[in-house]
């Protein structure tokens, strides 16, 4: 097996793979959440944190799942040289088909495998993009005349900019623009000085400043950093455009709010934008964004939305139910589903003979790593259990019946195993391996385990149920006498 093969086949691959199913409904419940918040909010600076939350809310939701995802399958981990199928655990429901869920479930490490090399082109164009940016710190620039930079360090007093902003004319730019943020520079087209009134020139530094006074710089680079790893989804794609359109509100907002003439300013923004040149298009520039827009919110401006808190909460009012029921675990406390099936030799086995026992109910397969490090622990609790009054039925979706019979053999399982049907896999909605069910006396399902079991926690639980088994009869047998 090459790297290639043995990356597809693969923890890893299978836990981001299905870290990337995830993450599409996470968008959309952000989506929700920003869409509400964007009715609401009309002050940029709120629409922009907005924007701001839901990309850090990506990340997050990102990272927790491929944790949980990673930690939940820890113990996948197989001997090399060990051919198997990763089962991942997937959300389970007893409608949606299970030949669907294996299907994802065979794509899932190759979207892995897709996600890693669009995440590898976009990050290569955006080092590219930072290496011509630091070049055009070196490259055909010069130093602006004395009183601008004495102007500039005027603006970033009034700004409250402690960190010194140096100022540069260059000739490989055609709009103001900032690079940096420990160091700002701000790059001017080279004659821009001298080509525009005094006052327009003014509104453009201060644009550029609100910028390095907002730490535009850094946010960039975390959208740029979020656009890349998320280079497949809408929801960012959304999110990403709102907050270049919000900062540049933002900072407009900030310069008018300094100069303290908005159609001066507006001006400005029309004189820079004859300057511009189609198809380049600068980290931090003052034309960015829909210039049109722009100036009739400045010579325009709406009211701020008041709703905005009572809609955000409405949302998440309602979206609590969904996130509660996804969380909950399904068929807890539901009678489990009667089945009749046939062991390894043939033999018929059925649930209802069990009525009356704790019953431990193992979905599993020869083929599953994960699956085959709980067997042991299932033949000790059989062994243990047995006399009062726990029964183990190990159910194996292998079709081949003989692979069953030679992993019994030679594990020296003490309990029945079963061949999986369709029918049962759709009634308990067995959509990952290993798969755990606890069945009281009543036969109503008492827990749920998706994935390897704790084996401590799931002793305790036997023991708790038996304990609870044996009260009942004693009670009974007490009435009895009486």
């Amino acid at each position: 097996m090459n790297l290639f093969q043995t990356f597809l086949a693969s923890p890893i691959a299978g836990g981001i793979g299905w870290t990337l199913v995830y993450s599409l409904w996470e968008g959309a419940l952000i989506s929700v959440v920003f869409g509400a918040a964007l009715v609401g909010f009309r002050s940029p600076r709120a629409r922009y944190a907005a924007a701001c939350g839901a990309m850090l809310a990506m990340i997050a939701c990102f990272t927790a799942t491929l944790t949980w995802t990673m930690l939940a399958h820890a113990q996948a981990l197989w001997p090399s040289g060990r051919a198997a199928v990763p089962a991942w655990r997937v959300l389970a429901t007893t409608t949606t088909p299970v030949q669907w869920q294996v299907r994802l479930a065979m794509v899932a490490p190759w979207l892995a495998l897709f996600w890693i090399v669009g995440v590898s082109l976009m990050y290569a164009e955006r080092i590219a993009g930072c290496v011509l940016a630091r070049r055009l710190q070196r490259r055909g620039v010069c130093c602006a005349s004395g009183y601008w930079q004495d102007e500039v360090a005027r603006l970033s007093a009034r700004l409250r900019i402690s960190r010194p902003v140096k100022l540069l004319e260059s000739c490989l730019t055609d709009v103001p623009m900032v690079l940096g943020h420990f160091r700002p520079l701000i790059l001017m087209p080279v004659g821009l000085l001298a080509g525009i009134p005094p006052v327009q020139v003014e509104a453009a530094l201060l644009h550029e400043l609100a910028h390095i006074r907002r730490c535009d710089y850094l946010m960039n680079l975390l959208q740029r950093f979020t656009g890349g790893l998320f280079f497949y989804h809408p929801a960012v794609w959304w999110f990403s455009r709102v907050m270049r359109v919000e900062c540049e509100n933002c900072c407009d907002d900030l310069a008018v709010s300094i100069s303290g003439d908005a159609y001066e300013y507006a001006a400005a923004l029309g004189t820079l934008e004859q300057n511009r040149v189609n198809g380049r298009v600068p980290a931090m520039v003052a034309t960015g964004g829909n210039l049109s827009k722009r100036i009739r919110r400045l010579l325009s401006p709406k009211p701020n939305g008041a709703l905005a808190p009572l809609l955000v909460a409405g949302i998440l009012l309602a979206l609590a139910p969904v996130v509660w029921a996804s969380m909950a675990k399904p068929m807890l406390r539901r009678d489990a589903p009667s089945f009749g099936l046939r062991d390894s030799n043939g033999v018929p086995i059925s649930l209802s003979r069990y009525k009356g026992n704790i019953v431990l109910l193992n979905f599993w397969a020869t083929w599953c790593a994960p699956c085959t490090t709980e067997i042991p622990w299932y033949i000790e609790f059989e062994k243990k259990y047995k006399a009062g009054g726990l029964a183990v039925i190990g159910v194996a979706l292998n079709k081949d019946r003989k692979a069953v019979r030679r992993f019994i053999a030679e594990q020296k399982v003490n309990y029945p195993v079963t061949i999986a049907s369709n029918d049962v896999k759709r009634l308990y909605g067995v959509n990952q391996l290993p798969l755990t069910l606890l069945i009281d006396r009543n036969g109503r399902v008492a827990d749920k385990h998706i994935g390897v079991v704790n084996k401590e926690n799931l002793e305790n639980e036997i023991e708790t149920l038996l304990h609870q088994h044996a009260g009942a009869l004693s009670h009974s047998g007490q009435k009895g006498e009486k």
